[in-house]
């Protein structure tokens, strides 16, 4: 559904690690299954593709963006986009902005639930792309995601 930049890297034991980056997350739950053809640092599908679940880092070129900027770069090429909430939070000692916008990808109607964060010149997303009859349900994936999320520093 959404493709970004990936990162190549391994997850284990809820750890994300990449060649820049270092990040702890937990896998959404029952009715989600890891996808590994996905243009991400790590993905999901929930249902036979009622809903995915990206996570994506990137280091490189990362300017200094607002973060609202950067959310709407998730949002290119997509159309009919009406945005329904936006709000910030703090996240791994930085702020963070979390957005739902209805809106079609190819002409096909969706409900995209991004958050985004910066830290330490990357930047991190979790998206949720989801059929809207699917929506409510694939929040709860996203989430269980969402709620360990917290980058952490490398080891040199």
């Amino acid at each position: 559904m959404i493709a970004g930049c990936r990162t190549s890297g391994t997850f284990r034991a809820g750890v994300f690690e990449g060649h820049t980056v270092k990040y702890e997350i937990d896998e959404p739950g029952n009715g989600w299954q890891k996808d590994n053809l996905r243009d991400a640092d790590l993905a999901w599908i929930y249902h036979d593709g009622e809903a995915s679940i990206l996570v994506n880092s990137r280091c490189v070129g990362t300017k200094d963006v607002s973060l609202e900027a950067l959310t709407g770069q998730l949002f290119i090429g997509m159309t009919d986009q009406q945005q329904i909430s936006m709000q910030k939070d703090q996240r791994s000692g930085r702020e963070a902005l979390e957005t739902v916008t209805n809106l079609k990808i190819d002409g096909v109607p969706m409900v995209m639930k991004s958050y985004v964060l910066k830290k330490d010149l990357c930047v991190y997303d979790i998206i949720l792309a989801a059929d809207p009859q699917a929506f409510e349900a694939a929040q709860v994936g996203y989430e269980t995601v969402k709620a360990k999320f917290d980058v952490q520093e490398r080891e040199q």
